[in-house]
């Protein structure tokens, strides 16, 4: 393709949003201030690293706290399959995330308009604050990270059944 506008940046990119709805390989960094980067499992980006288990004692009674539900975005008509924030927010604050929506305020001035010679009254906005709302759901980092842990807690559980019926 042969973009009309292009973006080029030396240091970071602060978004306060990226691609809802979609599956990607960038992420936006809460813990740094909304930095955009590139979503990394490499250990060498990563410190005081325990396991899940040591943090959350069983990821199975987490995920089954969790509700997966069918539903389309508003004004789309692609069905998709996922969890409600409000409620995973409810189960486990941090499988969620936030972000800062500006809060406007509108200031209305008189100006003289020398093209028309007259008084024009000229609104313009500014931003006056920021309200933080639940955005979404942490999919990538931590749900894939806690389906993992409960499928190896369901694999562990189903080896010492397997090894008790053995015994019989």
């Amino acid at each position: 393709s042969n973009p009309t506008h292009t973006l080029n940046v030396v240091g970071n990119v602060n978004v306060t949003i990226l691609g809802s709805a979609s599956t990607n390989d960038l992420c936006i960094s809460g813990t740094s201030g909304g930095v955009l980067s590139t979503c990394s499992s490499s250990s060498r980006y990563k410190e005081n690293i325990v396991d899940l288990s040591s943090v959350i004692p069983s990821s199975l009674d987490l995920i089954s706290r969790l509700r997966p539900v069918a539903f389309n975005f508003r004004g789309q008509g692609n069905r998709e399959f996922g969890l409600i924030a409000e409620e995973v927010s409810q189960v486990n604050p941090g499988l969620v995330y936030y972000r800062d929506i500006p809060i406007y305020e509108d200031i209305t001035t008189t100006e003289f308009d020398e093209l028309s010679n007259q008084n024009i009254s000229v609104t313009r906005r500014r931003i006056v604050g920021y309200e933080n709302v639940l955005e979404g759901v942490r999919y990538r980092q931590d749900i894939t990270t806690l389906n993992t842990a409960g499928i190896q807690e369901l694999h562990a559980r189903i080896r010492e059944l397997e090894a008790r019926i053995a015994v019989l």
